[in-house]
């Protein structure tokens, strides 16, 4: 939805926003895995998960109070992909650990089952959201839930610290 935002609020150019997009890939491609080196066995894997929870929550802050600029989606696509480079990769990591011999399949399954859903619901439920409320609705209720996720994953760190 962030595309659609850029070209209908922001009013940015199909090239810019897809050049926004690119950078996100880029910056992937050329810091996270240097990053996650760097990261892993430092802190407990559900910190940085939470970390990069919020990181996203941020970018969502700043997509309804930041005036229309490129300065303003550089900072956004910024936060939101270091966010993920903090995420996603420990979210892995974490289920991988938790996970046994003989059930890591199941685990696998159950996680790329539930990253499938959200892809294919996240679109029809942001449109729903967009047309009750606009854009604005859209980016609190997902502020709101990367905070209540963000928690979550704090409670889960709170709970099994200590048997990792």
């Amino acid at each position: 939805m962030e595309p659609v935002f850029y070209k209908l609020q922001w009013h940015f150019s199909e090239r810019f926003i897809g050049s926004l997009m690119a950078l996100n890939g880029i910056l992937i491609g050329i810091v996270a895995m240097v990053l996650i080196n760097y990261l892993e066995g430092k802190m407990h894997v559900l910190i940085y998960i939470v970390g990069g929870v919020l990181l996203g929550a941020v970018g969502f802050v700043l997509l309804v109070y930041l005036p229309a600029s490129v300065a303003g989606a550089l900072i956004i696509v910024l936060l939101m992909t270091f966010g993920e480079m903090l995420a996603m990769p420990f979210m892995n990591t974490f289920w991988i650990s938790r996970a046994s011999e003989y059930n890591r399949g199941e685990y696998a399954a159950l996680y790329s089952m539930s990253w499938s859903a959200a892809q294919v619901c996240a679109p029809v439920v942001g449109g729903v959201v967009i047309s009750y409320g606009g854009f604005s609705l859209l980016w609190w209720a997902l502020c709101g839930l990367s905070v209540v996720a963000a928690g979550g994953y704090y409670l889960l760190y709170r709970f099994t610290r200590h048997s990792q």
